[in-house]
C-alpha cells in the first residue's frame, strides 16, 4: 500500500492528472521556482515557531533530522504528554500523512484537546487552503488527536510596524 501524503491528496483535489505526473513521471515537473518558494516558507515557518512559542518553549519535530517512522514515534509521545506545543507534529491514518504547523495543547474539565494552526505564506486564504486545513482535520481526528479548534494562518500584508 502506498502512503499518501497531504500535498499528493491535495495535488489530486485540485486535478487527477497532476497526481498520477507526480507519482508516475516527476522528472516533467517544472521545479525551476520551488527553492525560493521553499525558502519563503521556511522563513515564516520560523516567525511562526516565534509566535507560538512560550518563552521561547516548544517541541520540532524536524523530519531531515529524525526521519519516518521516528516522527511519528516523537509526535505520538509529545501528543499524549500534552504539555507543550508541537511544531511540525507528523500524524499518519488510514494510509494518509499530514504535518501540523503548530499544535497548541488545551486542557480543561474536558480533558486534553488540541488547537491546530497551518500557517500559510500566503498574504490571503485560497480554496486549496481550506482543502488542506480540510485534510489535515480529518487525518489528526481519525488518529485519535482531539481538536479543539482548526485555525489557518497567513501574512498580514496590511501590517505597518
Amino acid at each position: 500500500m502506498r502512503n499518501l501524503s497531504k500535498s499528493k491528496i491535495i495535488a489530486f483535489r485540485q486535478c487527477p492528472k497532476r497526481l498520477w505526473l507526480e507519482i508516475h513521471k516527476p522528472e516533467l515537473r517544472d521545479d525551476s521556482s520551488s527553492q525560493f518558494v521553499f525558502a519563503i516558507g521556511n522563513q515564516v515557518g520560523d516567525i511562526a515557531k516565534e509566535i507560538y512559542s512560550i518563552n521561547g518553549s516548544g517541541h520540532l519535530i524536524d523530519i531531515d533530522e529524525l526521519g519516518f517512522p521516528e516522527v511519528f514515534t516523537q509526535t505520538s509521545k509529545l501528543l499524549d504528554e500534552g504539555k507543550s506545543i508541537i511544531f511540525e507534529a507528523a500524524m499518519q491514518s488510514n494510509g494518509a500523512l499530514a504535518l501540523a504547523d503548530v499544535m497548541i495543547p488545551v486542557s480543561d474539565e474536558s480533558g486534553l484537546r488540541w488547537n491546530m494552526i497551518e500557517v500559510k505564506s500566503s498574504t490571503k486564504v485560497k480554496d486549496y487552503h481550506r482543502d488542506d486545513i480540510a485534510v489535515q482535520s480529518y487525518i489528526a481526528a481519525s488518529s485519535g488527536i482531539t481538536l479543539s479548534s482548526v485555525s489557518l494562518a497567513h501574512i498580514n500584508n496590511q501590517f505597518v510596524y
